[in-house]
């Protein structure tokens, strides 16, 4: 084989030369598709992490949110009980106050 290559370079040298710079060509573009290759992947993970954090951050967004959104509805029902309790109280004492003015009406009229 090697002699057969040997005796093709000596019958056409310029033809020979050609093929060799062909297949260094076609080497070359080779290791070239493969480093695009590589960095395509390279490239595409990293936007998948960058796409992940973007998405942790969004994710931390809308539960601080709903965080900040149930603390307020539960110091609000908690601000609403403690307001009927109070006017329930109230209610009762002017209950109470309306009992007396009542007792003292009667209590005059019969006076």
């Amino acid at each position: 084989m090697d002699n057969l290559l040997l005796e093709f370079v000596k019958q056409a040298p310029y033809i020979a030369a050609l093929i060799i710079l062909v297949y260094m060509f076609q080497r070359n573009e080779e290791k070239r598709e493969q480093q695009r290759v590589e960095n395509a992947k390279a490239i595409e993970q990293e936007r998948q992490a960058q796409v992940r954090e973007l998405n942790n951050m969004w994710a931390n967004s809308i539960k601080q949110i709903v965080d900040q959104h149930a603390q307020a509805s539960l110091a609000i029902m908690t601000a609403l009980r403690e307001h009927e309790e109070s006017s329930k109280e109230r209610y009762k004492r002017l209950g109470i106050t309306q009992d007396l003015l009542d007792a003292a009406t009667e209590r005059r009229k019969t006076r």
